[in-house]
This record gives structure tokens, sequence and C-alpha cells, in this order.
């Protein structure tokens, strides 16, 4: 866990898949212990801590990143940002927890800890930003891991779906494309075009078996033997076209 400068935070939570912040104001901006050393194992997370009585708001990146968030925890703007936990994954925020409350300054923390994950408040995103409910509870330190281990577990298990489902997309298009090469292949043994129709298609595997038919090469026990694969190859041929075009 490093401290990030206020500056530093929109690139830090797009510069690694997952991204762990501690918000909070001057002395307060430290992270847990318990937290940080659960939350280092993750190979693909990176924790941080950030300042925000240095926030400078009149950074672009910086004031989009505090529109976003305003959106997905709905707090008052008229309040100061929640000092907590804050999960990011991909760039997106997907989960806050206050963590252990200041009630004389983090009133803003409470009233999302305590009241806006009632409501339920979805992104632009696949799944919901979850909001801690316990914010007072001793156990603080455990309910942000819980949370934030739910909410991993969750975009990996999505992720690893989205995985599946292009692979098999990816392998169902790869199989149509080789018939689809098949079935030019066939046409073009034929000394045909893919347009061409049943009628034509039928006297051109006619004419050709009649050219290659074993029969014309009785004696010749090589030429015979060539004859007998080229008729096998215009056979499959010709089948495989009168089945992909439906033609009995």
């Amino acid at each position: 866990m490093k401290p990030v400068a206020a500056s530093e935070l929109p690139a830090f939570i797009r510069s690694t898949p997952v991204a762990i912040l501690y918000l909070g104001y001057g002395g307060k901006s430290g992270f847990s212990a318990a937290i940080a050393k659960h939350f280092e194992a993750e190979a693909d997370a990176a924790l941080g801590a950030v300042d925000l009585t240095l926030l400078n708001m009149k950074d672009r990146a910086t004031a989009s990143w505090v529109r976003q968030s305003q959106k997905a925890l709905d707090w008052d703007t008229s309040e100061r940002i929640p000092s907590g936990y804050y999960l990011f994954i991909g760039g997106v925020l997907r989960a806050f927890h206050p963590g252990q409350i200041d009630f004389a300054n983090d009133k803003a923390s409470l009233w999302v800890g305590l009241a806006a994950g009632i409501a339920g408040v979805i992104l632009k995103a696949p799944m919901a930003v979850r909001l801690g409910l316990d914010a007072t509870n001793a156990e603080a330190s455990a309910r942000v891991v819980s949370y934030f281990d739910d909410a991993i577990r969750e975009w990996r298990s999505a992720k690893a779906r989205e995985q599946q489902e292009r692979f098999n997309a990816d392998r169902q298009r790869t199989q149509v494309e080789i018939e689809n090469e098949a079935l030019v292949r066939a046409f073009t043994l034929l000394g045909l075009k893919t347009t061409a129709t049943r009628d034509s298609t039928k006297a051109a595997f006619r004419k050709l078996a009649r050219q290659v038919h074993p029969d014309n090469y009785d004696g010749d026990p090589t030429k015979t033997k060539i004859a007998n694969e080229r008729m096998k190859a215009l056979n499959l041929a010709f089948e495989l076209i009168k089945s992909k075009r439906g033609w009995g």
C-alpha cells in the first residue's frame, strides 16, 4: 500500500484491474493494516491511500471521477466527499465502505453507509455498487474485506463467463468458416461458383463423373487407382453441396 497523490488518483484507479483506496482527510488517510494485509495477496490489486484535503477539483480528470462517485453513491454534494474504502474494478467504482466513522466530521460517510445502500444505486456497469451498512461495527475491517471480496468474486465470475462465451462464439465462428471454405472447395472441384443452381451442379457432377470414371482406364492399374481417388473426391464434393444446400 502506498500514498497516492490526489492528482494521481484518476490514473491510479485505471492502472490496474483492481484498485482499493482509502480516501480520508489529513492525518486520517491511513489504511487498515488488516485490510492491507488481506488484499496485498491479490496479484492484480493495487492499494493506496489518498489525502482528500489535497484534491484539486480544477483538474478535469479528478472532477470527472468525483462526479462519477457522486452519481454512484448518490451523496449530497453539499457534503464533503465521504471518507472510507473505495473499490475500483476496471476503473469503475464497484464498492464503498466507510470503515470506522468520525461522527463529528464524516456525516456524508454515515449517510452513505447507512442509507444509500438501502436504495441500491446501479452504475452504468454490469454490477451494483456495494455499500457497507454496518459502519459502526467493531469488526469494520472484516466487513470491508467481506464486501470487497464479494465484489471482486462477482467481477471474476462475470469475467470468466464472458471469456467462456467469447471462446464459444469464436469456436462456433471458426467451425462455420471451416464449413464455408469446404463448400467453396467443393463447388470449385466441380468447376462451379457457389451461386450455381441445383440443376447446373448436378449436370457438372455427371459430366465430370463420366470423364474420370475408373471404367475409362480399364487395364491400367495406375490410372484406375487415380480415377478411383478423383471419383471419390467428386462424390464427397457433390454430397457436401447437396447437404449444405438442402437439395436432398
